[in-house]
């Protein structure tokens, strides 16, 4: 009991744990402006990954469908909501498939505030010249 009284009235380190206490806010949103931008670089890497795959496969078929099957199917196996939050595009002119992924990915509220404007879409795009088969 004597030594809990001693300890409460003990002041030695308080000034640590002011700075403590003043700095864990902006140590808060370090920490989440790091997560966010780790969202945004996975995803554009799945998104430029997904474009070309894409266009690899559809250059080697001659078929948009397969390109946008392709594109997709990468997508879902490393992000989790590819279905709902991705478009994909694919077109053939001139001999040359073009494969346009996009992706909206996931935003901390935090970042929602109107002086913080962050994008929330990715863009990738890819082309090869369509592969001629006997």
């Amino acid at each position: 009991m004597q030594h809990t009284k001693r300890l409460l009235h003990d002041k030695r380190g308080m000034s640590g744990l002011i700075i403590f206490a003043i700095l864990l806010p902006f140590l808060g949103a370090f920490l989440i402006a790091a997560a966010q931008l780790t969202i945004i670089g996975v995803s554009q890497t799945v998104v430029n990954n997904a474009a070309f795959e894409g266009a690899r496969i559809g250059a080697m078929k001659g078929s948009t469908t397969e390109a946008r099957n392709a594109a997709n199917n990468l997508g879902k196996s490393i992000l989790s909501n590819w279905s709902t939050n991705s478009r994909v595009n694919a077109s053939i002119n001139n001999g040359v498939i073009t494969v346009t992924v996009e992706y909206t990915f996931p935003r901390y509220s935090y970042f929602s505030l109107d002086n913080i404007n962050i994008p929330t879409k990715v863009q990738a795009s890819s082309s090869q010249r369509v592969e001629n088969r006997p």
